[in-house]
């Protein structure tokens, strides 16, 4: 038995020997250099449309430019005083952004001032007209309340879209309000795109 195996062994090793002797083939390689690979950008513009008080306005041929805004006046609040305006997101990005939105109060004196002030942001059509249910970003609440949710879903925004955004800021001060008299709120509010 081991002679058989010996020379079943002697036989394999000549055959292979010689497939390898005789294992001549052909090849040819192609080769492409240099790819080169580079990232766009995520870029999100905002400005508002008409004077940035205005609602119910063709904003569609609004160009957003701004990626900072600080306001220098003061704008009257209290009881009876509501305000509301328009402003246009675009994506000048190359990817697709998901938006998120985030109001912080920096300052509030005295501190019912966060109770009081009431704001509403939501997504709307071109025309900044009330939106229907559902396209609340901050449905009516207290300054403090929206402040407290954190960082909430805005949308998608593809790249070269644009988005509405309608805002509003109301009072509710039940009872007496005088703590509340020559008040002052400050609110930082920051829209955020993120790409997968």
């Amino acid at each position: 038995m081991k002679r058989i195996f010996a020379s079943l062994f002697v036989v394999v090793a000549l055959v292979g020997a010689g497939v390898l002797a005789t294992g001549a083939y052909f090849q040819t390689t192609d080769t492409a250099n240099n790819y080169h690979f580079t990232t766009g950008s995520a870029s999100l513009v905002f400005g508002p449309c008409g004077n940035g008080n205005q609602v119910n306005i063709n904003c569609s041929a609004t160009v957003p430019t701004l990626t900072n805004y600080s306001f220098v006046d003061s704008t009257k609040t209290g009881p009876d005083l509501t305000s509301e305006g328009c402003m246009v997101v675009q994506n000048t990005g190359d990817y697709l952004l998901h938006l998120t939105a985030n109001e912080v109060v920096t300052t509030a004196a005295p501190d019912g001032m966060q109770d009081a002030f009431q704001v509403y942001t939501a997504l709307t059509d071109y025309n900044c007209s009330d939106p229907a249910a559902g396209a609340a970003i901050y449905n009516l609440q207290s300054a403090r309340s929206a402040a407290a949710a954190g960082t909430v879903a805005v949308t998608d925004l593809a790249a070269g879209a644009k988005i509405y955004i309608l805002t509003k800021n109301s009072w509710s001060c039940p009872g007496n309000c005088n703590a509340l008299e020559k008040g002052n709120i400050y609110i930082n509010t920051s829209l955020t795109g993120t790409t997968d």
